[in-house]
Parts: C-alpha cells; structure tokens; sequence
C-alpha cells in the first residue's frame, strides 16, 4: 500500500485515507489481505480426499465398508465351504459430514470449515478375487476465517474409479493392493470484508477449477474366530488447479488473485479390527475400531499470490501440521444378503487442526 500511497487517486486514495485515519490500522490490514482466498486449496484437497475415501478403501470413511462384511456369502468363511456366491455385484450410497477447526498459527487467523457431501455407485466383481468401483459424488464446504467473519463456499462434482484385486487368499485370510483414479471440479463463492478506518465495504469471489487425484494402498486380512485384523498402508497423490479472479463489489478494496496450482502426498499406516456377530437367521452386527499415523508432504496449505491497486503481494492461510493419527470406529448391520447399513466415526489430530466426520450409507446386492 505504501508503494501506491503517493500516487493513488479517486476511490483508491479513500481508501488508503480512511486507513490512515483508522485507531486500529493493524485489524483493517488484516480485512485488507484476503487471507481466507488463500485457504480455498485445503478445502478442495479436502473435499477430493472425502470422495477417495468413500469411493475406495481406507481407514475410516469408507463408504464401502470391508468387502468381505457386507453380504455373508462373499467372507473368506463362505469361501471355505458355506452357501453363496463369492463375486456379487453391489449398489452404494453414503453421506458425510466433517467439522474442522485449524487454530490461529504463524500470524494467520484460526479457520472452522463444515464439510458435507456424498458419493453413489456400483461395485463390481468380474472375477471372484477382484473388484472395481465406479462412483459419482457432490460435496459443499461452507469456511469462515474467524478474526474477521469472512466467508467460503465451496461446490465439488467428483467422479472415479477403485480397483483391489488379492494377491493371496488363504483359510486365515488375504493379502490385497488397490488403486483409485479420481477428479473433481470445483466452484467457489468469497466473501470478504474490506474495513479501512470508517469505510466499510464487502468484497465478493468467484472461482473455478478442477482436481486430480491417484491413489495406491497395501492391505492384508487375518482372521481369527469371528475377528479380523486388517493392517493397512496407503499414498494418496491430489493435484489441484485454481484459476485466477478479481473480486467485485468493493471499488479499490478489490484483490485481484492469481491463478494456482499445488500439489498433495499423503500416507497413512495403520489397522482396523472388527467382529461378525449373528444376531439373527440371516442377520450379522460388525463393530470396528482403527487408527492410523498419517503425514501429509508437498503444499499443506500454500499461499496465494494477490494485488491491490497493481501492488503485489502474497498471504498465507493456518498451516496445520504435517504428521498426526487417525481413531474412530464404526457399525455395519448387515441386515440380509441383500441389504447392509453401516455409520462410522474418523477423528483426524495433529498440530493446530482437529477434524471429526460421520458417515453413513448403504449397500444393496444384486
């Protein structure tokens, strides 16, 4: 703002005027920076990864529940000589909703974000070892940047496909590795307060653009009585594309913020344990529990590049840390052969974030 002060003239001189004039130049400078355009990449990683998690197989979130739960005649028991088929086809629908907080770090303010969405699909066998999952989703994330109420809102249209093929299957158990492609497009909607001393104005965003993501993971069941123990290695690759866009609606107070793009690894390590428990003729209950350390490399939360009145500059949003773990557990009814309902719990924790979600859906054989 300096570097245009001796020369800005009509609504930009106002501007700088009424921040001249300002008792608390520090607070307007932060309305002035657009900090909350710089948290609208963590919101559309985020958004991708809730889709992966429901569409493939992870620790929590998964909207598929474990394969080998939901109809009885497709469990490593059945495979040992029960009735049924082993390679059933299946049709699944699920919703979610994550509530996150990132607090206050390296002079960026805390941000809280509710994440919503869902995904719908089909999951096929062609053969009895392998699976392929072919799903559609939606989600919304609506952000706030708290030291100065300003707003986000962000629309995602997902799609993708997960395959997992077993590699060894044996009475005890199996050893499996699966894949996941996926990509989604995004829209986005800014609401910025723009405050310099008595002037007080609402700057508005829209954005666009589009993720792409892949995925791998490493994955083995053991068996013992009706208990299963599943570890679990996975790397998740998210490739995001923001465009540029020039706010509206605020004169001079207008940012203008550059186009982007970032990129995201994250692995996880860690396990589930469940137990199939009849309670009824053809009906079983599946409690389960896991947990995981996680750590996220490459862009946690990358800064944007922004001007105001041809001046440039670049502001970052919270920085959660890279490392933390996952706990939650879940419920699966498998009602009968035909039909499972399923809830889960995931709480993600590490440095300067706290993520809880809940999940549920169903699963429908034919």
């Amino acid at each position: 703002l300096d570097s245009i002060q001796e020369t800005a003239t009509g609504d930009m001189e106002t501007l700088l005027n009424g921040l001249s004039a300002s008792s608390d130049q520090a607070s307007d400078l932060k309305f002035l920076s657009g900090e909350n355009n710089a948290n609208l990449q963590k919101s559309t990683a985020e958004a991708m990864h809730a889709f992966n998690g429901l569409l493939g197989k992870r620790l929590g979130g998964d909207c598929n529940t474990a394969d080998y739960l939901t109809n009885p005649a497709s469990s490593p028991r059945a495979k040992m000589g029960n009735t049924g088929s082993a390679a059933s086809n299946y049709a699944f629908a699920c919703g979610y909703g994550q509530f996150s907080k990132v607090q206050a770090n390296g002079g960026a303010g805390a941000v809280e974000s509710t994440l919503a969405g869902g995904a719908a699909g089909v999951e096929i066998r062609p053969t009895s070892p392998s699976v392929v999952r072919f799903g559609i989703g939606y989600a919304r994330d609506d952000m706030e940047l708290k030291s100065t109420s300003d707003t986000t809102t962000v629309n995602s249209i997902q799609a993708g496909v997960y395959a997992q093929h077993d590699l060894v299957e044996g009475r005890e158990g199996k050893a499996y590795v699966g894949a996941t492609l996926s990509g989604g497009y995004n829209m986005a909607d800014t609401e910025r307060h723009v405050v310099a001393g008595p002037i007080v104005r609402i700057a508005k965003g829209d954005v666009s653009g589009y993720n792409l993501s892949a995925g791998a993971l490493l994955g083995a069941l053991f068996r013992v009585g009706n208990v299963n123990i599943e570890p679990i290695a996975s790397a998740e690759y998210i490739y995001n594309n923001q465009d540029s866009y020039t706010e509206s609606g605020a004169g001079a107070g207008n940012l203008s913020v550059s186009g982007r793009e970032t990129n995201l690894l994250r692995s996880s390590a860690g396990g589930q344990v469940n137990a199939v428990l009849p309670v009824g003729r053809d009906m079983t209950m599946v409690p389960q529990v896991h947990g995981a350390f996680i750590y996220d490399a490459l862009d946690v939360n990358p800064g944007i590049h922004q001007s105001i009145g041809g001046a440039g500059f670049n502001v970052k949003g919270a920085r959660p840390g890279r490392m933390g773990y996952e706990a939650g557990g879940g419920l699966t009814l498998n009602v009968n052969k035909k039909l499972s309902l399923f809830g889960d719990y995931n709480g993600t924790f590490r440095d300067h974030e706290t993520d809880h979600s809940f999940l549920g859906g169903l699963k429908v054989n034919w």
